[in-house]
């Protein structure tokens, strides 16, 4: 039987944490020529100016995993990203049914652990003791993939309100011997 219950499925709320660390295009082809070969061809025919106007790019984040007040981890990041999402929502953390959290960050991370999960951790820190929680791994189409699963989640019937958050700690694992992908990352956690 054909449900003709229809589900409005929206974002309430967004919220984001960028770490404070500012890396410029010269800042990364600066570390990619110390990562290469001196006088390596690929290394010498970077230009900060071509990465902006081809790529878009400007300058990256990079989060702080050592710093000794509030590191940024992708479980902080995760959390305040949350925080800042559940403010612009007016939610309170008991009002959260699911929380997906897509990211390819936790082996990069000084906390790693499979166990809990990131998302449990950021359940547990924010109060959300309602919600179950689940990461995905899916890299560059994370959210994407989160926010079709809140989608069918809510669409269904199964939950009111989704927690999909978006996280990458990448730069602690980059390889700077390759200068296409490494002009192209930068750490960041967002939410909706």
């Amino acid at each position: 039987m054909k449900s003709t219950k229809k589900m409005n499925v929206k974002i309430s709320g967004t919220g984001i944490y960028l770490p404070e660390n500012v890396y410029s295009n010269q800042d990364v082809i600066d570390k990619i020529k110390l990562a290469m070969p001196p006088g390596d061809p690929k290394a010498e025919k970077l230009d900060p100016k071509w990465i902006e106007q081809n790529i878009g790019i400007k300058e990256r984040r990079w989060a702080d995993h050592l710093r000794k007040e509030r590191p940024e981890t992708a479980v902080n990041m995760s959390k305040w990203a949350l925080e800042d999402a559940l403010s612009s929502s007016g939610w309170d953390p008991s009002e959260i049914d699911v929380i997906i959290l897509s990211s390819v960050s936790a082996s990069t991370s000084n906390n790693y652990s499979l166990i809990p999960s990131i998302s449990c951790q950021v359940q547990s820190a924010v109060g959300a003791y309602n919600a179950s929680a689940y990461d995905i791994l899916a890299a560059c189409s994370g959210w994407t993939y989160a926010a079709s699963q809140a989608i069918s989640q809510i669409s269904s019937g199964m939950a009111k309100k989704v927690a999909v958050i978006s996280c990458e700690t990448q730069e602690k694992g980059l390889e700077f011997e390759n200068p296409v992908s490494s002009v192209l990352i930068g750490d960041v956690a967002a939410c909706t």
